[in-house]
């Protein structure tokens, strides 16, 4: 399936109740985590619906442990992204990694320096990545690296 190019708007450019799911650019000692949802062969970015009563971030801290079995982790939102709907674009630097749920629907996770060739969401999460990278830069220019 082709989406369409996210767009990238900064994080104080929408209401929090708009924003309806939340994807996270994960980093576990200098490799970039992806996740295989268990229906595909292909690789993507942890992410996922927010649920009712829960804020973008609070989706964002839920869908990492639960779609990498990350147990301690910085997540620090990047800012707001659309494809067809809004959501929260966040960085983690995971400190802790554990087993991945037993009820998760991810059968695998890889630690990579690259993305992979076989995305699931080609054309948006290569972005989405690209974006937390140029963010990391400009904040180690700046010296506030997370």
């Amino acid at each position: 399936m082709i989406f369409p190019a996210p767009s990238l708007f900064p994080l104080n450019g929408l209401e929090e109740t708009n924003l309806k799911y939340a994807v996270i650019c994960a980093r576990y000692r200098g490799k970039w985590i992806f996740c295989r949802h268990e229906a595909r062969e292909t690789w993507e970015l942890p992410g996922g619906h927010r649920e009712t009563k829960e804020t973008a971030l609070e989706a964002a801290q839920r869908e990492l442990y639960e779609e990498t079995g990350a147990t301690e982790a910085v997540i620090t939102p990047v800012g707001i992204y659309k494809v067809f709907d809004y959501g929260l674009l966040c960085f983690a630097e995971v400190k802790t990694l554990s087993q991945i749920p037993e009820n998760s629907e991810i059968a695998e996770i890889r630690m990579l320096d690259t993305l992979p060739q076989e995305l699931t969401y080609a054309g948006v999460h290569d972005r989405l990545l690209r974006w937390v990278q140029d963010w990391l830069e400009a904040q180690s220019t700046k010296g506030l690296v997370p």
